[in-house]
């Protein structure tokens, strides 16, 4: 095998495993994203139980409300706690993923330049080939004739 071959062979294994783990880590990320995004919605609808459920709290109701908004609230700000934590992990994968994204790139690219400068050799061999058959039956027939 010659260098060029070997230095395509390398090159599309090192896309095919960067662009496995930039897909793995997109979708690490998108699933990061969702859950952050499920934990801000539960927060909101706490936050609107609390809203519906103290608007008309009964007379013997009354000395548990306190309670009752404290343990929401809490629950709420938990939720709102969570997805700022899964939001910070997100905010690092997705650099990860941006960083992968241009490193495929770059190896894309020098695959393509390295196929490329193969075909050219290829195609110079078969030209300079043609030019020795070319040259080789002028002469002969230059010598019958």
């Amino acid at each position: 095998m010659t260098a060029q071959r070997s230095r395509i062979a390398a090159l599309a294994l090192m896309e095919k495993i960067g662009r496995y783990e930039m897909v793995e880590e997109a979708k690490r990320l998108g699933e990061l994203r969702q859950m952050s995004s499920a934990l801000r919605k539960d927060s909101d609808a706490l936050q609107a139980k609390l809203v519906n459920e103290t608007s008309d709290v009964p007379l013997e109701a009354q000395p548990y409300l306190s309670g009752f908004i404290r343990s929401v609230r809490s629950e709420a700000a938990d939720c709102l706690d969570r997805a700022g934590k899964i939001d910070a992990e997100a905010e690092g994968l997705e650099e990860r993923v941006l960083e992968a994204f241009r490193n495929l790139k770059t190896v894309q690219i020098a695959l393509e330049r390295t196929r490329h400068e193969a075909l050219l050799a290829k195609r110079a061999a078969e030209d300079a080939k043609t030019d020795d058959l070319n040259s080789f039956a002028y002469g002969t027939h230059r010598r019958r004739g």
